[in-house]
Parts: C-alpha cells; structure tokens; sequence
C-alpha cells in the first residue's frame, strides 16, 4: 500500500508520502510525477515528507525516479514533524506582518518587506526575502534560498543573506550560522 499527494502553490509543489510499500510507492510516484511534469517544459521544485526513513538502496531508487521526471528535489522530511506544526500555504504580502507561534511550514515565497516573526522553527520551502525575526535562541529557520533577506536570531543583530542552496540558519554565540542542508531532514 502507498499513496502520495502532491500539493501546488505558486509553481512550487510539496509531496506527502505515505510509505508501506516502497515498490507500489515508486509506481505511483513516477505515474503522478509525470503528470506533473506534462504541465511544464522546465524542470519543477518539490518538497518531500515521508511517514519513514528510506534506506540509502530506497534513496537511489526514488532519485532516479525523481531525476527521470526532472523534479528538482528542495528538501527530504519525515512527515511526523507536521504533528505539531502549522502549514501555511497562502501568499504571503509584501508590507504586511506576520507573528507565528508554533513551528510553520510556508509552502511559497516569503517576499522582499515581508516581515514574519516566529516564536519556533520556520521551514520555508520557496524563497526567502523578507525579514525574519525569530525570538527564541532554540529557534532555526530552513529555507531552499535566500536572496538578500534581513534574519535576526535571539539577541543576535540583524543579517544580511544571500545563499542558492537549501541551508538551515541557527543560532550561536551571538549570531545567525548557516549550514547547508543535503538530502535529509530539516532540522537537527
């Protein structure tokens, strides 16, 4: 038994796993992948949360599939870090505040002058411009890229970062870290 749902906001897709039988799971990741592949002559962006961990021989299994659909993979997650998070998947503002109290996954964007603050971890699976303000020196914030946003830490000032690549932002000695993210989870 398998299933996999995909979810679309803004070209950008997120994919929720449910995994008993990896065999009947490659099937229906190819199939629906390639539907989604069909509405796009370029390679599209997805975010992938799996109810278990795969092995490294599953991992190949499921890049090849990937690769051959041209999915770009932003990020691999187990889903029960959802149990207790919020996921937000309208757009975010330009000009507008925003203040989280739970740990939120943003499915979109956070654009230039948006100003989010958040008082746990902030997992953001498109673009990061805003300004982030997380309060708490336990807090990180997972994002696939940065261009030019404005994150502060705890009593850490504000940073300004620019990266390409899946990265986690965390906190230490007073200041904002990067650390980028290969395949695997986000978070510690």
């Amino acid at each position: 038994m398998a299933g996999l749902t995909i979810k679309a906001l803004n070209q950008q897709y997120t994919c929720i796993a449910s995994i008993e039988d990896f065999d009947a799971f490659i099937d229906e990741c190819e199939k629906k992948l390639k539907l989604c592949a069909a509405k796009s002559d370029t390679p599209f962006k997805a975010f992938f949360l799996f109810n278990r961990e795969l092995s490294g021989e599953e991992l190949i299994r499921f890049f090849d599939t990937v690769w051959k659909q041209h999915v770009v993979v932003q990020g691999i997650g187990e889903r029960n870090m959802l149990s207790s998070m919020k996921i937000w998947d309208q757009p975010l503002y330009a000009g507008q505040s925003y203040d989280f109290e739970e740990d939120i996954l943003i499915l979109g964007d956070i654009p230039n002058d948006t100003y989010i603050t958040a008082h746990h971890n902030l997992y953001v699976v498109g673009e990061l411009e805003g300004c982030i303000d997380l309060m708490h020196e336990d807090c990180e914030c997972c994002c696939s890229s940065s261009n030019d946003a404005k994150i502060r830490i705890f009593d850490s000032s504000f940073q300004n970062l620019t990266f390409f690549t899946a990265s986690r932002l965390y906190y230490k000695n007073h200041q904002v870290l990067i650390s980028k993210l290969k395949e695997g989870f986000y978070g510690n």
